[in-house]
């Protein structure tokens, strides 16, 4: 393979692993609050988590709205590069001065370069990659994001059995930050970003350097400004996909961020039974993001929306008795929430892929990023105080019923791409 400029060749391998590193960063952090929480109880108050988590939510928030508008004016590969030594620079120097202010704001910074790393690794993956290779390696973003959950409760875990303090864990990201940064060394720009700009020639040489044949890297759509954003049937599919997220993500953040607490609510009685719980339901999550690798590629979008957002309805509201079940029925139900949600969740990464042009992507993902986490940012604020003041049965129901409320609008609105 020719070789541009003495510059390395970037394999696609390399672009998926450098890439999926993003959704583990962000599934290892966001679960590590509610472990944080458990390892610290003696530096934050219980009315602390809430603000503590919500810090990250607001960062998610702002990071990836205005990281997806830079990255589609400006180019991925910049912020691609640069944002995971800003994460390994962070998680040490959250500990200096430490107070529930610095943390706060730290949490927040967290949540800005995590949050705007996101959109930009997905549009880095979904737009260099073959078409027939495309949908598999978007699952594995979502894959990344599970693997990340379990190792944060498998670090939590370990710290505790070793006798370390909890600041070793909440340092983690900084290694994880160090070699996410070493992958991503000299990553080349988007070829579709380039082309879509018209600088033909720089996309030729990135494409070199990904080792893409020249006929998977045909520019999909013609160059377009951003304005495309704003006909109808991009508004129509934005709208659409931001309650979709939304009503994912406000019953699954309760059960990731808070999931120490709500599970200790719902009958275990240690932290030793509570991790072991954790460890397998997000391991049903990775099992049912796995098991989509195969169902995606062949099923249609809606049927597979659908029937999850049924199951996790009747999961979660079947949970809501709450300590009237016995731990084998907790953990079955929880289970199967997890393996449903995991299949499901992979479309978070497809499906804007499928819908959105290249000119527009990242500033989709971006919008998309930040309205799935309004709905996040009132869960992180308003879960202590419903859960201290309705209890955890009335907060599974609250799941329950925006779980079938997604299915109600995915009935009669989901759209089901034609090239998928």
């Amino acid at each position: 393979m020719q070789v541009i400029e003495n510059k390395e060749n970037f394999s696609g391998s390399r672009l998926c692993v450098s890439a999926t590193g993003a959704a583990f960063m962000d599934g290892f952090v966001l679960t590590s609050q509610g472990f944080i929480f458990l390892l610290a109880q003696s530096v934050f108050q219980f009315s602390e988590l809430g603000l503590v988590a919500t810090a990250y939510v607001l960062g998610s928030f702002i990071g990836s709205m205005g990281f997806g508008k830079i990255a589609d004016v400006y180019g991925r590969a910049v912020l691609f590069r640069t944002v995971p030594w800003f994460v390994a620079a962070l998680s040490i120097a959250q500990f200096v001065n430490f107070s529930p202010l610095s943390w706060f704001i730290s949490r927040f910074l967290f949540g800005l370069a995590i949050g705007g790393d996101s959109p930009i690794a997905q549009a880095m993956l979904s737009e260099n990659s073959p078409k027939s290779l495309r949908a598999k390696r978007l699952v594995l973003l979502m894959t990344a994001w599970f693997i990340g959950a379990i190792a944060a409760a498998v670090c939590a875990y370990m710290t505790v059995k070793a006798g370390l303090p909890w600041e070793f864990f909440a340092a983690i990201p900084c290694v994880i930050g160090l070699i996410l940064g070493v992958a991503r060394f000299n990553a080349p720009e988007s070829v579709q970003w380039l082309k879509s700009k018209g600088r033909i020639k720089q996309a030729e040489e990135s494409r070199l350097r990904l080792g893409i044949e020249a006929e998977e890297a045909k520019h999909e759509v013609k160059a377009a400004h951003q304005a495309a954003l704003f006909k109808p049937i991009n508004l129509k599919n934005l709208a659409y996909l931001s309650v979709f997220w939304i009503c994912q993500a406000i019953p699954v953040t309760v059960l990731l961020m808070f999931g120490p607490v709500l599970i200790g609510a719902l009958g275990t009685s240690n932290f030793d039974t509570d991790v072991g719980q954790l460890v397998l339901t997000d391991s049903f999550f990775l099992i049912g993001s796995l098991a989509a690798i195969k169902i995606v590629p062949h099923f249609a979008r809606r049927p597979v929306i659908l029937w999850t957002f049924g199951i996790m309805a009747v999961s979660l509201a079947l949970l809501s008795p709450g300590q009237v079940l016995t731990n084998f029925v907790v953990c079955l139900l929880l289970s199967i929430y997890a393996l449903s949600y995991g299949v499901q969740s992979v479309l978070d990464y497809v499906y804007p892929a499928e819908l959105f042009p290249t000119s527009i992507r990242s500033t989709a993902l971006g919008i998309l990023g930040s309205v799935s986490r309004v709905g996040v940012f009132v869960v992180t604020l308003g879960f202590p105080m419903a859960f201290e003041g309705l209890g955890v049965s009335s907060v599974l129901l609250i799941g329950a019923a925006i779980s079938m409320f997604g299915f109600v609008i995915s009935w009669l609105f989901a759209p089901e791409p034609s090239h998928h």
